[in-house]
C-alpha cells in the first residue's frame, strides 16, 4: 500500500505565479507526493487560467521558485496545450496549423523540462484527414514530439479524449505499440471512458471493465492516470466514488497489475477523492494479500 499511497498526484487546479510554490507545499501537507499542472503558450491572448502556467508570463524567479517547490514532488507532469482550450492538433489536414501545433507542444516540453517535469501528458487533436492520411500525418508529427521530448529526457503521454481517434482504447494501445518509442507512453483518463463515442450513441455498458481490462494489457505503458468519477452524460470530473465507476474493480486492477502509473486526482475536491482512493487501494491490496 506505501509504494501506491506515494504515487498520488494532485490534478491541475491551484494558482498562478508567486503563490505557486505555497500551494505546492499545502499539498504535500495531506499526502500529495507528485503535481500536474497545465501550460499555456506564449501566444494565447486569453488571461491566465488558473493552475495553468503560461510559458511568457513567468519570471526568472518565478520559474526557479516554482522549479524548487517541484523538487519536493516524487513525480511532476504537465498537460500540453490542446484542441479545446488553444486550438492544438497534430491531425490538421492543413500543414502550417499541423506546423504551429507541433511547434506549441515542442514548446511545453522545452518548458516542462525546465521546471523538471517528468512527463508531457498530450491530446493528438481532432482529425480533419481521410483514414489513408492519418499514419503519415501522424508519424510526421508525432515523430517530431517525441524527438523533442527525447532531447529534454521528458515522457509523453497520450490521453484517451472524445471526439479524438485515441477516444478508443483499443486505437490508444495500438498507437503506443506501433510506434515502439521509449518516451511514447498512455494516460489513461477513467472519467473519459464512461462518455459515449458521439452525442448520438449510448455511453458504453461497462466503462468499470473497459478500464480494468485496459490496465491489465498495458500495466507497463501507463506513465499516468487522470483518476475522477462521472455519470456517463458529462465529463463532470466528480471525485471517485461518486459516479458510475465500480472504484473497488479498478483499485484491483491497479494493485494487481502492479502498473507504476502516477494516479493524478483529477477532480475539484482533491482531498476527498484522495480519502476515498486511499481505502479502495487499501481494500484491494487486502485482497491481494
Amino acid at each position: 500500500m506505501t509504494e501506491i499511497h506515494d504515487r498520488f498526484v494532485i490534478g491541475r487546479g491551484g494558482f498562478v505565479g508567486d503563490q505557486y510554490p505555497d500551494h505546492i507545499e499545502r499539498a504535500r501537507t495531506v499526502g500529495y507526493r507528485g503535481w500536474e499542472f497545465g501550460s499555456e503558450p506564449d501566444h494565447s491572448p486569453l488571461p491566465p487560467t488558473p493552475g495553468m502556467l503560461t510559458i511568457g508570463r513567468l519570471s526568472g524567479d518565478q520559474r526557479s521558485r516554482i522549479r524548487r517547490a517541484f523538487e519536493q514532488f516524487d513525480f511532476v507532469s504537465s498537460h500540453a496545450p490542446f484542441w479545446h482550450n488553444e486550438g492544438v492538433s497534430l491531425l490538421y489536414a492543413n500543414r502550417a496549423l499541423r506546423e504551429a501545433s507541433i511547434e506549441a507542444l515542442e514548446q511545453t516540453i522545452d518548458f516542462a523540462a525546465d521546471l523538471g517535469a517528468h512527463a508531457v501528458g498530450i491530446h493528438l487533436g481532432r482529425s480533419w484527414l481521410r483514414p489513408d492520411q492519418v499514419g503519415e500525418v501522424l508519424r510526421d508529427g508525432l515523430g517530431a514530439v517525441l524527438n523533442r521530448a527525447d532531447c529534454c529526457g521528458v515522457t509523453i503521454a497520450v490521453e484517451n479524449v472524445p471526439g479524438e481517434m485515441t477516444f478508443s482504447l483499443d486505437r490508444l494501445g495500438e498507437l503506443v505499440t506501433d510506434f515502439a518509442h521509449p518516451r511514447l507512453k498512455i494516460l489513461l483518463d477513467t472519467g473519459h471512458v464512461t462518455l459515449p463515442p458521439s452525442p448520438a450513441e449510448p455511453p458504453p455498458a461497462d466503462p468499470t471493465g473497459m478500464i480494468a481490462d485496459f490496465i491489465h494489457a498495458h500495466a507497463d505503458d501507463i506513465v499516468q492516470m487522470h483518476l475522477h468519477d462521472n455519470d456517463g452524460a458529462g465529463d463532470r470530473h466528480w471525485p471517485v466514488g461518486r459516479g458510475v465507476l465500480d472504484w473497488s474493480r479498478i483499485a484491483q486492477a491497479i494493485v494487481d497489475s502492479r502498473t507504476p502509473a502516477a494516479l493524478i486526482l483529477e477532480s475539484g475536491e482533491p482531498d476527498e477523492a484522495r480519502r476515498a482512493l486511499e481505502e479502495y487501494l487499501r481494500e484491494a491490496a487486502g485482497r491481494e494479500d
